[in-house]
């Protein structure tokens, strides 16, 4: 049971360093989205030039938030099987008691 427990706690630790990681990315995409995006359309020409001169940065910032939030699922993925597992272990643990 103290076993289970542990494995609990770290998977709740593993989850929590997964959450901040998760914030941390949305409060990145927040500031580009607030920087790139503040108007529904680009009006002038001067913001058509200032959009596009800045293509590359965004492309680079969205290919590596894509990245990232697909490594994060698999992290996510990984920590959910491990908590099934404690439960199952846990579950088996009471029918045989």
């Amino acid at each position: 049971m103290n076993n289970n427990l542990w494995e609990i706690g770290n998977i709740q630790s593993d989850l929590d360093i997964l959450k901040d990681k998760i914030s941390d990315l949305v409060q990145s995409n927040f500031y580009i989205t607030e920087d790139y995006f503040d108007s529904e359309c680009l009006e002038d020409m001067k913001a058509v030039e200032w959009f596009g001169m800045s293509y590359r940065e965004l492309r680079i910032k969205t290919n590596q938030s894509h990245e990232l939030l697909l490594i994060y699922q698999k992290e996510m993925a990984k920590l959910v099987m491990q908590f099934d597992k404690v439960l199952s272990n846990m579950r088996e643990g009471d029918s045989n008691v």
